[in-house]
């Protein structure tokens, strides 16, 4: 069975919870999210093939819907897809006793910036409670 394409042109599905199992469009995170807001502050994925600052169907790397904030944290494979993409990664900075992270963004070559953090991708989250270290 071959892959159903999008509207986008990509496989359906591709880029966000879709199967769980051999069911596709189970829509069991996302009822769980929307039925239970906050249950999940950070949701981290780790595959993109998009630019920092794209914006695909009206989602960017860094979202947040039922109170749980979605990060794509990586593209580390430069030549993957039919598109050439900069290798990128998120670093994410907790500080005891707040409630913010912030997510910064790494360009590992300068094939679309300079080489190094990228201000423009760099987002402050609000987590549903304060960071603990524990010891």
């Amino acid at each position: 069975m071959g892959a159903i394409i999008g509207v986008d042109g990509v496989p359906e599905g591709a880029s966000y919870l879709y199967f769980i199992d051999d069911e596709p469009k189970a829509q069991k995170f996302e009822a769980y999210l929307a039925a239970n807001p906050g249950a999940v502050d950070l949701w981290l994925g780790g595959h993109t093939h998009t630019f920092p600052e794209d914006v695909v169907n009206g989602r960017s790397h860094v979202e947040t819907k039922w109170g749980t904030h979605f990060v794509n944290c990586a593209q580390l494979s430069k030549y993957h897809s039919f598109v050439t993409c900069p290798p990128m990664s998120r670093h994410f900075i907790f500080t005891p006793g707040s409630r913010q992270v912030r997510v910064r963004c790494y360009l590992h070559d300068d094939s679309f910036a300079a080489q190094g953090w990228y201000a423009l991708g760099e987002r402050v989250l609000e987590l549903s409670a304060p960071f603990l270290r524990q010891p």
